[in-house]
């Protein structure tokens, strides 16, 4: 594989401080990826994401057998909604229609967040996706549909996020979370919970 240049949003976090590095790698090909420390930096990790505008290629890792409509990302099965658009709620109404145990993503690790944006940059139009939080029952205080609490920050969240709003949808074509309007119309990603 010839070496290409690529531009890397790189987060690096420990403890309760977090920061961003841009950098510009010639030795890196224009693929996602992502790496935690060695056992001996327990408590420190590093997420990896390639920026809006390079090129992609596909890359899977282990795989699951995933029922029609789901596909299979990594190790899970996710809906992606190409052509329909939804407010939050009825984004989630869809989803759980679809199958019992399924809902709006939970997206909660970067690896896993990774791998599902990298998927929709190869695969679909990049555009604004519904995913599975919101701070519906406290303000401020995100949680994931499965009930488990949102990080906030990075390196998820787009610089001086969340604002006032109350669903949180991920901008495909940048990268990042950002809590929106609920009723907006947005594409949708539902995931087998």
């Amino acid at each position: 594989m010839t070496a290409a240049s690529s531009r890397w949003r790189t987060y690096t976090q420990a403890g309760t401080r977090a920061s961003e590095r841009r950098t510009i790698s010639p030795t890196t090909s224009a693929a996602l990826w992502w790496k935690h420390s060695s056992a001996a930096d327990a408590g420190k990790w590093s997420c990896h994401v390639l920026l809006e505008g390079e090129a992609l290629k596909g890359v899977r890792t282990v795989t699951r057998a995933c029922t029609p409509p789901f596909e299979s990302v990594g190790t899970r099965c996710f809906y992606f909604s190409e052509l329909i658009t939804k407010d939050w709620a009825a984004a989630r109404t869809f989803c759980k229609s679809l199958s019992p145990t399924a809902d709006l993503a939970v997206l909660d690790e970067c690896h896993l967040f990774q791998q599902v944006w990298g998927h929709v940059l190869v695969n679909y139009d990049p555009s604004v996706h519904w995913i599975g939080a919101t701070d519906e029952h406290v303000d401020g205080e995100f949680y994931w549909v499965d009930g488990t609490s949102m990080a906030l920050g990075s390196p998820f969240w787009y610089p001086n996020y969340p604002r006032e709003e109350h669903c949180v949808a991920m901008s495909t074509p940048y990268g990042y979370y950002a809590d929106q309007n609920c009723n907006t119309q947005y594409h949708f990603l539902c995931q087998m919970l």
